[in-house]
């Protein structure tokens, strides 16, 4: 196989790696946009209740979520 073919299959070849990444970081941030009202609502209902093993829980879900101002 000549050398620029090769180059051109690698090339391609992460090109569409690249492509699959970025649309599945897409699509998490999209959900954790749609999700992120909810866990607040649950979070608090948590922390009233004093319900610590789930305010742990959502807690940290809403943490690792990136619309978290």
């Amino acid at each position: 196989m000549d050398n620029g073919w090769t180059i051109i299959i690698a090339m391609s070849l992460m090109v569409m790696a690249g492509i699959v990444i970025q649309y599945a970081l897409f699509q998490n941030r999209k959900k954790q946009k749609t999700e992120y009202p909810n866990l607040w609502k649950k979070f608090e209902n948590y922390k009233e209740l004093n319900s610590y093993p789930e305010l742990l829980t959502v807690g940290n879900e809403l943490i690792f979520n990136k619309h978290l101002t």
